[in-house]
């Protein structure tokens, strides 16, 4: 141990952790192995420091600057990924740009088999970490304070496991008693020639056995799984995706399934041939991996990437937006930007004939129904799903609210004798007796009249959510727009002869912007293009809802109304490029003549969308916006894509990270000056 003058004048270290991909207060965001590595430090004397660069919480400038010349540290270490690896470069060139004697010490999984030669590739780390950083860093301490050279700093790795056949009702009683909530298994693939292939000694009917003791038990269950396997087809991808939602485990958190990723050190990267592994031919620095860039010889890169957005569109929050009527929109686009590649699935179907009903789109729903029935006969969970009766609605004047009944109004609270902010909404819709509503609210607005304000309490449960709101009692103030009586329909091949047809007429299009995204669209719906016009907040927003609905005719229709004005387009070719319609974007934007960076960001986006990389490298050309990070950034991306010569990437990577650097310094002086 050291003493107290040793400690004062030890060797300091700065942690960084960079998780652009987890927000502040995700689990992921805990810096485990840098947790470790403190830990470690500290119990040898040595002090040491954590900041965090996390999505939505962005490390500053400033704060980095400060710690650097406050703490003046001796090292700044990272924890480094493929997906992170560029960031963490900017904050390493930033750092050596205050303080050039720092030393930049990466570990990591990305590092542990990194070539030496990463490091003329990235000019900014000095020592690879390749040992278990809670035994390398104190010794890296001691010969820094010691001069001492560093290769005499030793290394030290193990790796374990566990195993599913481990698992037994002794074991998850103890799990439970501790507090276990969660269990991982990994199962990689379902399909038992592919888990050959891979030297996977797991029986997938024993896992589904054990995946039900452990749910029964009332533990949930995770499963690690991939695609891009060696030797694994496009359908044999998809047994592995019908072999989780089959287990009924939710396809949340670790649960969705990712391409393999190929690191350094898989000794299938020794001879990637032998393993069909066909690498993709891009230009990719030393310090980069092979990793998702390969298509192999049982699946092309094109399947590889439509199994991908199978698995995204499976995932949990959509099915829970679908059900809940939230965000529809937004699961619409996905779905219908990438129709070509979910077609084969019929949950795509069920999913979006689910939207055009929520959304009064009878025509395409039925679309979607028959479609399913006519692709999927057999399919026992279609037939499930076709058998179930529709439910639509229909306005009722003067309608009296009731159970079953669809009511659309507003709402605000009074407690203690103050309008209490979070309980004020407005344009909300929910259907009586469906659960969705508080019981005491529920009760209050059944007996009410279309139109009339009525007045009720409403106690909230002890465990409600909202802590403020917890326990207290609430006199509820509230306004009911419409009443929408139940319609249903046996038979969905009836569907388009029995749906009701309703006008959604609002005064308030602000509001509903605001606060009903749904009932915004049927509105907007209604309204007489040429009127829409002289509002273009509204205009757009209901092409916007065409595109993602996938009415692509409708909202062209539109485009043509579109006024002569170059913003509207910047505005509507935004909207095209989030459709996935490259072309039209391209169409659109080469009429406008200015050459701003939005415009050309788009338009050289929309342009590698179509692979026209020459064109799209023509448009980035611009000397006037050559100090632009965007722009910057997608010089960069076309460098790799057309397969320049190595030396023209790097130099291309050094003027985006420069500048970034650059661009931290100008944030920090802006905030200081004010």
């Amino acid at each position: 141990m050291m003493n107290a003058e040793e400690q004062t004048n030890a060797s300091r270290f700065l942690f960084v952790h960079v998780n652009e991909w987890a927000t502040i207060d995700s689990p992921d965001t805990i810096p485990l192995s840098q947790g470790y590595a403190l830990a470690g430090l500290r119990k040898q004397g040595y002090p040491g420091t954590i900041l965090g660069d996390y999505k939505g919480s962005p490390l500053s400038p400033r704060l980095f600057r400060e710690t650097l010349l406050n703490e003046r540290p001796s090292v700044l270490g990272f924890s480094v990924y493929e997906e992170n690896i560029n960031r963490v470069r900017v904050w390493a060139r930033y750092a050596k740009y205050i303080l050039p004697e720092i030393l930049v010490v990466l570990g990591g999984p990305q590092i542990t088999f990194m070539p030496a030669l990463a490091l003329h590739h990235f000019s900014e780390a000095d020592i690879l970490c390749r040992g278990e950083a809670e035994t390398v860093l104190p010794a890296l301490g001691r010969a820094l304070d010691r001069q001492r050279p560093l290769t005499e700093v030793p290394g030290i790795t193990f790796w374990c496991q566990t195993r599913y056949n481990l698992i037994d009702g002794d074991l998850l009683s103890l799990l439970k008693k501790a507090g276990v909530h969660t269990i991982a298994f990994g199962l990689e693939s379902a399909d038992p020639d592919v888990l050959k292939k891979i030297n996977k000694g797991l029986d997938p009917e024993k896992l589904s056995a054990v995946i039900a003791q452990v749910q029964g038990a009332g533990i949930t269950v995770e499963l690690f799984s991939l695609f891009g396997l060696p030797g694994e087809s496009f359908a044999q991808a998809q047994k592995t995706l019908d072999y989780v939602k089959a287990g009924k485990v939710s396809i949340d958190g670790n649960s969705i399934s990712q391409q393999l990723h190929l690191f350094f050190g898989i000794p299938m990267l020794d001879d990637p041939g032998s393993h069909g592994i066909v690498p993709t031919p891009i230009t990719k620095p030393a310090y980069q991996s092979l990793c998702r860039d390969f298509a192999t010889d049982s699946m092309t890169a094109d399947e590889i990437e439509q199994m991908s957005i199978i698995w995204r569109l499976n995932r949990e929050d959509f099915a829970e937006n679908v059900a809940t009527g939230t965000r529809l929109f937004e699961v619409a686009g996905f779905i219908t930007s990438h129709f070509d590649a979910v077609a084969c699935r019929p949950e795509t179907d069920m999913m979006l004939s689910r939207i055009y009903l929520a959304l009064e789109e009878y025509e395409a729903a039925h679309g979607c129904l028959t479609r399913l029935a006519e692709k999927f006969a057999g399919n026992l969970e279609v037939e499930k799903f076709l058998a179930r009766p529709i439910t639509c609605y229909k306005f009722k004047r003067r309608g009296v609210a009731a159970p079953g009944c669809r009511i659309i109004y507003d709402c605000k609270g009074i407690i203690d004798g103050r309008m209490e902010p979070e309980t004020e909404a407005y344009f909300q819709d929910a259907v009586l007796g469906g659960g969705t509503l508080l019981a005491d609210f529920d009760a209050g607005m059944q007996g009410m009249t279309a139109g009339r304000v009525n007045q009720f309490e409403v106690r909230f449960p002890a465990d409600y959510g909202n802590k403020s709101l917890a326990g207290r009692l609430a006199t509820f103030q509230v306004h009911l727009h419409q009443v929408m009586e139940p319609v249903a329909i046996a038979q969905w091949r009836d569907l388009l002869e029995q749906a009701p047809r309703n006008i959604y007429r609002f005064n308030d299009l602000d509001g509903l912007r605001r606060w009903n995204e749904n009932l915004y669209y049927l509105a907007l719906r209604e309204s007489v293009p040429w009127k829409l016009t002289q509002e273009m907040t509204d205009f757009l927003g209901l092409i916007n809802f065409y595109m993602r609905l996938g009415f692509r005719d409708k909202g062209d229709s539109l485009l043509e109304l579109l006024p002569a004005d170059g913003s509207m387009h910047e505005h509507a070719a935004r909207i095209l490029l989030a459709s996935n319609r490259p072309d039209k974007t391209e169409e659109l934007l080469s009429r406008i003549g200015n050459s701003g960076t939005e415009v050309t960001v788009n338009r050289a986006k929309a342009l590698i969308k179509l692979k026209r990389y020459d064109d799209a490298e023509k448009v980035l050309s611009s000397p006037l916006l050559s100090r632009d990070i965007q722009i910057l950034d997608l010089r960069v991306g076309l460098a790799s894509l057309m397969r320049q010569p190595l030396e023209i990437y790097l130099a291309r990577m050094d003027d985006l990270i420069n500048r970034q650097v650059d661009s931290m310094e100008e944030q920090r002086h802006k905030i200081e000056l004010n």
